[in-house]
């Protein structure tokens, strides 16, 4: 407390007695951190004050490290230099004057250079987080995050075991920033390669507290206030509080005033981490209002065309947080000229382009538009021409079918399928956007042939085995639009292995996967009827019976027949009379079960 006191012009608790100061120490209660105090001078009181006894640094190790704070501070008065305006002692390690507030000028004042020089090799950074003070450590992390932003140097972070370094940092370090700025090395690690789980990351995020209020209100000086380097902190903390934790007290409209703003004013060192902190902000409804409101949408489509890869990459994310689950914002972004951007991102080079841009048109155009049915949600390019003569739609929902098949037809037409099914069996993220993209693509019936015959039918049915719930239902949704009125298409998935799984779905399965798989199983079982004709449509047939007899499938539809929803009970019901062959011709249906992913968390 000795240690406050100086800083903070009063003692800490002055108005506790000493129980009740004995108290607060115990349950790691402590004061406020004072605006003066440095980085090492407060690690040592957190070091001094732990509510673990046993954790507490010894006597001889703060006499010690109190020698060496009076001279540090002695050597920094040897250097001291005088302010031009009022001749005041200015220490060199000062951005202001004390006593009249002039900025120094002077560049030998600024923190050493070679401390902040965006070169510095990845395992002297790492060793810097490893073994350095806590300001060293903050320093090297806003580097290496700086470094997440490149493939080849992402690489060597993980090659170099910088995992197990950022691991330790979020579990053991004493500094909020230094925890956040881990965690969000470790979610690009994640989420871009798949080399660090998300359930991991999950977890780690359990160590870090949520911001308070001081912490916020000192982030939001540094953006107002700050030189270029408080700004990136601030601006990365942010960032990573608002991926790593729900909170309130970030997504005020003042902040998110401020990050617009912060978006078309800032340099580009700056904009990439604007645009994803916007990104992280984005959890909900409220914010994605206030965000459009403030006029981000233009500026993130124009670093879509002409930012770099980060920022593209970036920018569809965001972008894509935006357009969930909110109609008026989705529809100005396609107004505004995204999709034929995006679809040449998916065609991009890097895997933050190829990852976020499915991402985004996952959510266009138009994600909040549904049909007048009331069965079941359609976001994207779900109303297809199939679902209009089945169900019939509103003249003005006509008009925005015909301009949605035509810029699926832009992702087509840019060489994007190809690299969509390639990217089932890449990674993790890349697998989950792919899925999503190819399940709104499907339900273009023109674009269903385009996606055999690229051979996506093969690896949509691998991920129906070895996806997360996630993929198998993007993958079953995408099938099912593939397999409708196609006896080669259900030829294939079954030769595939497809129909096993399915009935597996059937007797496990819940929710839309299960209603997918149901009308998978119901389009393989009735194109025999729908084409006698065909070759080697008979043995399909008999396959598929004989594979839904012996896994159970009879019975497990029987049972969604009788207690299932009302779609299941009807496809069930279909599928059971098609396969005692004593059915009406089924109507021509897709069905769209593709599933949102949420990246506050990517």
């Amino acid at each position: 407390m000795c240690l406050i006191e100086p800083e903070a012009g009063e003692p800490p608790f002055k108005f506790l007695d000493d129980d009740d100061v004995r108290h607060n120490l115990r349950h790691g209660v402590i004061p406020t951190r004072p605006r003066s105090m440095n980085d090492d001078e407060w690690e040592l009181v957190l070091a001094m004050t732990d509510s673990d006894p046993t954790k507490r640094v010894s006597l001889e190790r703060v006499i010690a490290e109190m020698k060496r704070l009076a001279e540090q501070t002695a050597m920094a008065v040897q250097a001291a230099i005088t302010c031009s305006a009022c001749s005041s002692e200015v220490a060199t390690d000062s951005w202001f004057c004390p006593q009249c507030g002039t900025e120094v000028n002077t560049a030998s004042l600024r923190t050493n250079p070679q401390s902040l020089h965006v070169d510095i090799p990845v395992p002297e950074l790492l060793e810097a987080l490893r073994r350095g003070r806590i300001s060293d450590q903050e320093q090297a992390l806003v580097l290496l995050l700086e470094k997440c932003l490149d493939e080849t140097q992402r690489k060597e972070i993980i090659e170099t075991d910088g995992v197990d370094v950022l691991i330790c940092a979020v579990e053991t370090s004493s500094s909020h920033f230094v925890q956040i700025c881990a965690l969000s090395c470790l979610r690009w690690i994640s989420v871009v390669d798949s080399r660090f789980s998300t359930g991991d990351l999950k977890a780690l995020e359990e160590f870090v507290h949520d911001a308070t209020s001081d912490e916020c209100t000192s982030m939001m000086n540094d953006l107002r206030n700050g030189q270029e380097e408080e700004k990136l902190k601030a601006i990365v903390y942010c960032s990573g509080i608002a991926a790593a934790k729900t909170t309130q007290i970030l997504a005020n409209s003042s902040i998110l005033a401020l990050f617009v703003e912060l978006l078309t004013k800032c340099n580009k060192r700056l904009t990439v981490w604007v645009v994803e902190a916007i990104g992280h902000l984005a959890d909900n409804d409220d914010t994605r209002v206030v965000i459009a409101n403030e006029g981000a949408i233009k500026p993130l489509i124009e670093l879509l065309h002409s930012g770099s890869s980060a920022e593209k990459g970036l920018a569809a994310y965001t972008l894509g947080r935006l357009a969930c689950d909110n109609e008026e914002n989705s529809l100005a972004i396609e107004a505004g000229g995204a999709i034929s951007y995006l679809a040449e991102l998916l065609v991009a080079n890097t895997n933050v382009e190829k990852m976020f841009a499915p991402y985004a048109l996952t959510f266009l155009p138009a994600s909040g538009i549904s049909v007048d049915t009331g069965e079941y949600y359609r976001p994207s390019w779900a109303a297809s021409r199939r679902q209009q003569r089945a169900e019939g739609t509103r003249s003005g929902y006509v008009e925005l079918v015909l301009k949605s098949e035509a810029d699926a037809w832009v992702i087509v037409k840019q060489g994007a399928i190809p690299l969509l099914v390639a990217s089932l069996l890449s990674t993790e993220e890349l697998k989950t956007s792919a899925t999503a993209t190819l399940s709104s693509l499907s339900t273009i019936e023109s674009i269903c042939s385009v996606l055999a015959e690229e051979g996506a039918i093969a690896p949509l049915v691998h991920l129906l085995d070895t996806g997360n719930d996630e993929q198998k239902r993007n993958a079953a949704s995408a099938l099912a639009n593939i397999a409708v009125n196609s006896s080669s298409n259900c030829e294939e998935i079954v030769e595939d292995g497809g129909m096993d799984l399915l009935v597996e779905i059937l007797q496990n399965g819940t929710g839309e996967l299960l209603e997918n798989a149901v009308f998978v199983v119901s389009c393989i079982a009735g194109c025999g009827r729908r084409y006698s004709s065909a070759i080697g449509v008979g043995p399909l047939l008999k396959h598929a019976r004989k594979v839904i007899k012996q896994e159970g499938g009879i019975k497990v539809l029987k049972a969604l027949s009788r207690r299932g929803t009302s779609y299941q009970k009807r496809t069930a019901a279909e599928t059971l009379s098609i396969l005692d062959r004593s059915c009406h011709p089924m109507k021509k249906r897709a069905r769209h079960g593709k599933t949102r992913k949420s990246y506050a968390q990517w």
